[in-house]
């Protein structure tokens, strides 16, 4: 099965990254709920599953997640998505 982590964000889009098919995945896809589109968007630097993410004034957060089995990662990454998907008015 696949697992990703996910961030939901304003103007009905959702943030897909990371998770595992056959291997950790560095996917960063946003789906768009009013249209029913996904927009692929730069990869992650690693393949990761199990991150916490965290939307704070346009940015996305994620600590930790593994990045092989039974490898945890203590790092924070961020990153924006551009001015499309911000929150701000």
């Amino acid at each position: 099965p696949l697992m990703v982590s996910a961030v939901v964000g304003a103007f009905g889009w959702i943030v897909i990254l990371g998770g595992y098919g056959t291997d950790f995945l560095k996917t960063v896809l946003i789906y768009d709920t009013e249209n029913d589109r996904y927009q692929e968007k730069p990869p992650l630097p690693v393949g990761l599953l199990g991150v916490h993410f965290a939307l704070y004034d346009g940015v996305i957060y994620g600590a930790g997640g593994e990045h092989r089995m039974r490898g945890r990662l203590s790092k924070l990454f961020a990153g924006n998505l551009g001015r499309s998907t911000s929150n701000r008015s």
